[in-house]
């Protein structure tokens, strides 16, 4: 097998394994948002419904694997502010 064969097998396994990797982590994050919005529907502040409902976009906006990290992130701010209202 010539370097060149090898490279492309090598991003073929990368592109299958980071697929595999994606659909599972939309899987989770959608098992996340529907949780999130069912808290969100179960709150009576006004201000910590909004929160909730801003994480529920957030969750749904994009499951773009070039931006998970940064959405990851993002949530895990937002979760935190959530939590001390």
């Amino acid at each position: 097998m010539c370097v060149a064969d090898k490279i492309k097998q090598l991003r073929k396994q990368f592109d299958d394994q980071t697929q595999a990797v994606r659909g599972a982590l939309i899987v989770d994050l959608e098992e996340l948002e529907q949780w999130v919005n069912e808290r969100r529907k179960a709150v009576g502040n006004e201000k910590l419904k909004q929160k909730w409902a801003h994480i529920v976009a957030c969750i749904a906006s994009e499951y773009d694997a070039s931006k998970i990290d940064a959405k990851l992130d993002e949530l895990e701010r937002l979760f935190r502010e959530a939590e001390t209202i």
